[in-house]
């Protein structure tokens, strides 16, 4: 989806944390697309928490065919104002323990390859809220 993004997010760090599959009741909104996008969905044994049923112990069982949203966790395009920015979010540890100006200098030189993902997959972009650290603005 994005290159490199196993450079600044090597997947045995997604293995060992899992928190972007499992959502609380903050996260609903994060919900729908997934759903939508994800054969069997989300299950909940507990009604404060959700979580997706392809995680397994060795991370996500779909591999390559995640949905958009998933694979491209823990960046985001998002509504700000009348602008699409790129963000990040804040409670992936792995990224946010890295340099922010290597995060930054990161997404910056993905804008184009989020932009062209973001028009093809108008439905991944969502509004910006206080979970995502806003990285750079996209042109378009």
């Amino acid at each position: 989806m994005i290159s490199g993004l196993d450079v600044i997010l090597p997947p045995h760090k997604c293995v060992e944390c899992k928190g972007c599959c499992v959502f609380d009741k903050e996260d609903l909104w994060e919900i729908d697309g997934i759903v939508e996008t994800v054969p069997g969905g989300i299950r909940s044994d507990n009604p404060q928490e959700f979580v997706c049923v392809h995680l397994g112990e060795d991370g996500c069982k779909l591999g390559e065919n995640k949905p958009i949203e998933c694979a491209v966790y823990p960046f985001r395009v998002m509504r700000f104002g009348n602008s699409e920015i790129i963000a990040v979010c804040k409670f992936c540890k792995a990224v946010m323990d890295l340099p922010l100006s290597r995060v930054v200098d990161f997404a910056e030189s993905k804008a184009d390859e989020f932009s062209k993902l973001s028009k093809a997959n108008p439905h991944i972009i969502k509004e910006h809220n206080q979970e995502y650290v806003i990285l750079g603005r996209l042109l378009r």
